[in-house]
């Protein structure tokens, strides 16, 4: 059974299929053209949608990275060092002699903290905060020894007009802060340490570190956070 030709703009019944092409011809000959067009519209639009959806995700992808690289994993030439065994080493002191960090760690754990050295004000008042407050990092059985890159005797010349009687290592090659991916992010990267943490345990394993510049910007750290992030690590 044929079916009655129907117009679909207008909804208008005909006779015959002639007589439809007819009436379309004279009273809607622009409707197949309309039809095409909102198709493409649908298309572009679909792929308009398409591509916003892609760049979001290599928006939110980027941003996750970013995010990771701040407080993710880290070490050797991508930053400080975060896990695994702490690379040992030996130090000119300005406490005399020289400091070997597993004779330390023999004994308890040790919070190593890298800094600019001489001309770094705020790395030497985060040092004499931390002197001052050395019973609550001796109630932790935490050792604290500073590393720097400057030249022993200056260093040791410095800390004494300073009153500074915690040691303050020698790393005058940078070897060590190399090691310990101290020296990538800094106010001079590769020529001094940036401003870093890095807790070693009895074992000689790294515990916890912070990279205050990479993530931050910052040469100094409020005395109560580091206390707070040690106790946490030490849990």
């Amino acid at each position: 059974m044929n079916e009655t030709p129907e117009c679909k703009d207008c909804k208008r019944v005909f006779d015959s299929e002639e007589a439809l092409t007819q009436h379309k011809a004279a009273k809607h000959p622009d409707s197949s053209e309309r039809r095409a067009k909102t198709r493409g519209i649908s298309i572009r639009v679909r792929r308009k949608t398409l591509i916003t959806y892609l760049v979001l995700i290599v928006i939110v992808s980027l941003i996750a990275y970013g995010f990771y690289s701040i407080t993710g994993e880290s070490s050797g030439t991508d930053g400080l060092i975060s896990s695994g065994q702490a690379p040992d080493f030996t130090l000119p002191s300005t406490n005399g002699g020289s400091v070997t960090l597993s004779n330390y760690t023999s004994r308890g754990d040790v919070l190593l903290y890298f800094q600019e050295g001489i001309g770094c004000q705020a790395c030497w008042s985060q040092l004499i905060d931390m002197q001052n407050d050395i019973a609550q990092f001796n109630a932790l059985n935490v050792t604290i020894i500073t590393i720097t890159t400057n030249p022993i005797d200056m260093l040791t010349s410095y800390v004494s007009q300073m009153g500074i009687t915690l040691p303050v290592l020698s790393d005058a090659n940078g070897q060590v802060s190399n090691e310990y991916g101290a020296m990538v992010y800094s106010m001079h990267p590769g020529q001094t340490p940036g401003h870093s943490f890095v807790l070693v345990n009895k074992s000689g394993d790294v515990i916890w570190s912070y990279d205050a510049y990479r993530t931050d910007g910052v040469m100094y750290v409020p005395i109560d956070s580091i206390l707070q992030a040690i106790r946490t690590a030490l849990v």
